[in-house]
């Protein structure tokens, strides 16, 4: 209702946000401790349908092989498992900001991953398969 209310006629408004199909959740919350809510497709869909009569959601995901690849193996190493997890306590992700995050990043061997580009993403109308949504919307 409030980006309805901001959008001047004619405007468009984009927004993105993680796939809820597709979200990590630690204690029952996600992950992301910065998202409340990560809505399923048909959520945001319908939130979308009820406040504006023209909106597209689109999916987006990483198309990169072999990042996908490494990246699946570091999420099976206990040190990522121990920090994936202990990551979610807000006392632990405060002292961890402290840390460098290259020295974080060492730790759970994601150092190794390589820095992604707009060519390693694509976006289309594969909602479900995504690992985020984005929005076109108009008004």
């Amino acid at each position: 209702k409030e980006i309805k209310t901001h959008l001047k006629p004619g405007g468009t408004f984009l927004l993105s946000t993680p796939n809820g199909l597709k979200t990590k959740f630690v204690l029952g919350k996600p992950y992301n401790p910065f998202h409340v809510i990560e809505y399923k497709p048909k959520e945001l869909h319908d939130i979308l349908k009820k406040q504006f009569s023209r909106s597209t959601l689109y999916g987006f995901r990483c198309i990169n092989k072999s990042h996908i690849k490494k990246e699946k193996q570091i999420e099976k190493t206990l040190n990522y498992k121990v920090a994936y997890y202990l990551g979610h306590f807000r006392f632990v992700r405060n002292l961890l900001g402290y840390i460098p995050t290259n020295l974080k990043r060492s730790v759970t061997k994601e150092n190794v991953l390589q820095t992604l580009g707009i060519k390693d993403y694509t976006v289309d109308k594969n909602i479900i398969d995504s690992e985020g949504l984005f929005a076109v919307i108009k008004k």
